[in-house]
């Protein structure tokens, strides 16, 4: 089959990262499975490389850009319908709001009849105006009856519903998965977890509360820095390594230069690709979004054996409870672990069987989170094996694909 995926902009995020996976596990089991994308990268890094090596073909449409811009828009739709014209795919799969709404709207004027679309998010957030929402939710609306919706995420499918936007009969929700293979050795990962810790000059006795992601307002990185400030003075031996850029890497540096208490306990890492090695140098994950999809941030967290102290959000409660199936009681199939048996941390934040859950943008209570897990190496243990377990149990790869397969059958 001649199956295109097709995503905004190819930057290192989980979106991108769910794209290129399918494209190219796709072409490994000999199907022809271009990804087309367009032009734009960042200080997040990009996967062109990435695609290139793994045996995926690129094309890129200059006009396929993120912000809305009717010129390139409308040119991009254009382009995107002439080359629907001339590929002719058996199906095309389109991933993030904008290649989401314009590759639909190609499909539908080249009378494409079997088309994919997978909702990584809605196009809009807490942050967006209201007259783009309205915009937003109006071509999401003229949309969907084209072809079915993956959801990565339930939370996801309540808000269209909730939006008036009535998903294709053959929707369904497959949730993201990972690559296990470098998290499958535990041993070998505590070695380069040390080697890594040597390699920043880490005392022996230290704990460390990491971070990796986009440097960027959803990711709030500042509240990491507030919190690390907030903990500075009660838990000497916390370290926080942070892994990623962004456009907030100039601020987030000279927040914590401007902060004395910091000094020498924030170590930056700048962009990695290796998220395995970076996550193996840290005792636990600290992610403190102001919104989320389906994060794999937590996943590769869970899968190293970290126990995560993360912001309370649909998606990121899903993840950590080893994604229930909608409509059945969270946790139940890992109801039996043990967690953190502390009055104080109930009191101010959500325990679950692998981490903590604390409000958006409250620094107080992540600080009491980050202060219990610091001070108690037991239940940073029980917490991370659990976490690894279920990581093992639910988030492979190669289920996504094969649930995606079976969709891809059932299209017409």
């Amino acid at each position: 089959m001649k199956i295109i995926t097709c995503i905004t902009r190819l930057i290192r995020g989980g979106a991108q990262r769910i794209a290129l996976e399918t494209a190219a596990l796709l072409t490994a089991c000999g199907h022809d499975a271009p990804l087309w994308c367009g032009p734009e990268t960042g200080a997040e890094g990009s996967l062109h490389q990435e695609a290139a090596d793994r045996g995926v073909r690129i094309r890129i449409f200059p006009h396929l850009r993120r912000a809305v811009h009717p010129w390139h828009d409308a040119l991009a739709l254009a382009d995107l319908a002439r080359a629907l014209r001339t590929e002719r795919p058996d199906l095309l799969h389109t991933h993030s709001s904008k290649a989401g709404i314009l590759g639909r709207e190609a499909a539908r004027r080249t009378r494409l009849a079997r088309v994919v679309h997978t909702v990584h998010g809605w196009g809009f957030t807490p942050r967006t105006h209201g007259w783009m929402i309205a915009a937003f939710v109006a071509l999401e609306r003229r949309c969907a009856p084209v072809g079915p919706m993956v959801f990565v995420n339930p939370r996801d499918r309540e808000d269209g519903l909730r939006s008036g936007i009535v998903p294709h009969p053959q929707s369904r929700i497959i949730p993201p998965g990972i690559d296990l293979g470098p998290y499958k050795n535990a041993t070998a990962l505590r070695e380069t977890g040390r080697e890594m810790r040597r390699s920043f000059g880490l005392p022996d006795e230290a704990v460390v509360a990491g971070f990796l992601g986009r440097l960027s307002d959803q990711k709030a990185p500042e509240i990491l820095l507030d919190i690390a400030t907030a903990t500075a003075l009660s838990r000497r031996e916390l370290h926080w390594l942070v892994v990623g850029d962004g456009p907030m890497a100039t601020s987030l540096h000279q927040q914590a230069r401007a902060t004395p208490s910091l000094a020498g306990r924030v170590h930056w890492a700048g962009l990695q690709t290796d998220a395995h090695r970076w996550l193996a140098a840290m005792d636990l994950l600290v992610l403190p979004s102001r919104w989320e999809g389906t994060p794999l941030t937590l996943m590769e967290a869970m899968a190293a054996g970290l126990p995560v102290i993360a912001s309370d959000l649909p998606g990121v409660r899903w993840v950590m409870e080893g994604l229930p199936e909608p409509g059945t009681a969270p946790g139940d199939a890992h109801r039996g672990a043990r967690g953190v048996a502390s009055e104080a941390v109930l009191e101010v934040v959500s325990e679950l069987p692998t981490g903590l859950l604390a409000p958006i943008d409250d620094v107080p209570r992540f600080a009491s989170a980050v202060e219990r897990l610091a001070g108690d190496p037991g239940a940073r243990v029980r917490l991370g094996a659990a976490a690894r377990t279920l990581a093992f149990e639910r988030f492979g790869l190669d289920a996504m694909v094969e649930k995606l397969l079976n969709l891809y059958a059932l299209t017409r």
